[in-house]
């Protein structure tokens, strides 16, 4: 990496955003992580989307926005206006945005980054606006898609990991749905690879998933890696009114030709001592 880049994380004291300065961190990059309300490791500016010029992080090098936002229950036009704003702002930089795999409906599953958006939900259909807004502002951009993340990100568990394990070693049954699919990717794998694209040439969109694999093989494969027996870790069926996306599997080949790394699987990623290790492109 180049070590004179100045980086800004929006999101920084977040699940992914923490990963990632922790990774850019590590790879030799000056980074600057914004908060939105409470100061963390990495909090070093405080940002709110909503309300605070965006011009403020039109410095450095790259801003990579992990921030989730998407999820607010503000009047769409705000958010539209919003994010103009921040593309605008920000059109010199390099903007690396982090998405997600709910931009697609879930019919087909394994998608590939060429394929059309068609979100099903409000996170999903805000998303995919966002990655609109990008594209239409910003001149050297990356749009990367993560699917159902997991792992350890400043020595906390992801949440569904965390439950599922509380669960388990108190005895309960968790049961979870064999019929939808996902390509779990473990968190710190993801940031190296953004850390990657923030000082790589690549323009377009990224997908960053592991192995298709429904969420109860998900659930029963990290118990088994963390000790704990998946004997109670039972299957259910996805019920017939679920608004839920069936497959949002991706296809990841594109981020294995573009930098020669490939997401582990979900074992390997949660027993591994070292993610560039297990990051290595490997064969289907």
């Amino acid at each position: 990496m180049n070590t004179q880049a100045d980086i800004f994380v929006v999101g920084a004291n977040g699940y992914v955003g923490s990963a990632v300065a922790d990774r850019l961190a590590a790879d030799g990059a000056s980074v600057t992580g914004t908060y939105h309300s409470t100061p963390g490791r990495w909090g070093h500016r405080q940002f709110d989307f909503w309300s605070d010029d965006p011009s403020r992080l039109a410095a450095g090098d790259c801003l990579v926005f992990a921030s989730t936002v998407e999820r607010d229950d503000r009047p769409l036009d705000e958010f539209e206006a919003r994010v103009g704003a921040l593309t605008d702002a920000c059109s010199g930089l390099r903007f690396v945005y982090v998405s997600t795999d709910s931009v697609f409906g879930g019919e087909s599953g394994w998608y590939s980054e060429d394929e059309p958006t068609a979100p099903r939900s409000h996170y999903g259909r805000r998303s995919a606006r966002f990655e609109t807004l990008v594209e239409e502002n910003c001149t050297d951009y990356c749009i990367v898609r993560p699917s159902y993340v997991y792992g350890y990100s400043g020595g906390e568990l992801d949440s569904r990991l965390a439950q599922t394990f509380r669960s388990l070693r108190s005895g309960e049954v968790v049961r979870y749905y064999d019929d939808y699919f996902k390509s779990p990717v473990e968190v710190n794998q993801l940031a190296a690879i953004l850390s990657r694209v923030c000082t790589g040439g690549f323009q377009g969109t990224l997908h960053v998933g592991g192995p298709r694999m429904s969420v109860f093989e998900f659930h029963r494969r990290a118990a088994s890696a963390f000790g704990v027996s998946p004997d109670r870790v039972e299957p259910a069926s996805m019920p017939a009114e679920s608004s839920l996306p069936t497959d949002t599997s991706l296809d990841s080949s594109r981020v294995a030709r573009e930098f020669g790394l490939r997401p582990a699987p979900v074992v390997e990623s949660l027993t591994c001592s070292s993610v560039d290790d297990v990051l290595a492109t490997k064969s289907e």
